[in-house]
């Protein structure tokens, strides 16, 4: 069921798998006891920047990522070479080359990219939303149709691709960006817009929390955007909806910023 991601000529500094970090040396050849139906994100240490790629593994599944020094990026492995590692990692002939996978890190890691579809990948990220009304209502309703999957999706990879990145030279600050754009929408959705939104916001809210575990207190400050007023915007809302799923989401929201409030 686990497959394998391997990784062929890589600077031995430093390699990432999703949230989690490992030096590595002379003999290193990936990862492997990596869970399935998922997207991954692996970066390398080359000179002062990260390089990575996304990938998306099937059951049993072997990516084999070949690192081009000169031009300072992963490219995939040809077919020979593909085969024959392939047999090798699901035949546990490398297994002491590979590191296994931090599986107590997968459940948070999953919550970061569930609801990014396999196909189609990535998430077209939006520089300006369709339709009329609210700045939600144009991202929802507009950009996304009503679509509650698609919203999601381009707010899960707005934020991870970001956080992936930051590592790097070549920062997704755009991303960033329309992460910001889209939270705040939702902060200021209003009411009726939430209860409109179906399951939308209990989906939303639990990606928010994992999403929040990343960043550190400072970012919780009453007088920022992500824990300020415009927040609490939002659990009122949520609250005052009637709606049991809402008003629980918003009441595990509110304890949650007020938890990391507490640490300033």
């Amino acid at each position: 069921m686990f497959g394998a991601i391997i990784l062929l000529d890589v600077p031995k500094k430093e390699a990432r798998i999703g949230t989690a970090h490992y030096a590595i040396q002379g003999g290193f050849r990936g990862f492997g006891m990596v869970p399935p139906a998922a997207w991954h994100y692996v970066s390398v240490q080359a000179d002062l920047d990260h390089v990575g790629f996304w990938c998306y593994l099937q059951p049993k599944e072997v990516v084999v990522k070949v690192f081009n020094d000169e031009a300072q990026r992963f490219e995939d492995a040809a077919a020979d070479v593909l085969a024959r590692y392939a047999n090798l990692a699901l035949s546990g002939a490398m297994s002491s080359a590979l590191i296994t996978y931090p599986h107590a890190n997968f459940g948070p890691w999953y919550g970061l990219v569930q609801h990014i579809p396999s196909v189609d990948f990535p998430p077209p990220l939006h520089v300006e939303d369709s339709g009329t009304g609210s700045r939600f209502a144009k991202a929802f309703q507009g950009t996304h149709g009503g679509d509650a999957n698609a919203f999601l999706a381009e707010f899960q990879y707005a934020f991870v691709n970001w956080y992936v990145t930051q590592a790097s030279a070549s920062s997704d600050e755009a991303a960033f960006a329309r992460w910001r754009h889209l939270l705040l929408a939702v902060y200021n959705a209003g009411e009726s817009s939430i209860g409109e939104a179906g399951d939308l916001l209990p989906r939303l809210v639990d990606t928010l929390l994992r999403q929040f575990d990343l960043l550190g207190d400072e970012w919780f400050a009453p007088d920022g955007f992500l824990a300020g007023a415009q927040a609490g915007y939002l659990v009122e809302d949520m609250t005052d909806t009637g709606v049991p799923d809402l008003v629980e989401k918003g009441a595990q929201l509110s304890a949650y910023i007020q938890k990391r409030q507490s640490r300033l």
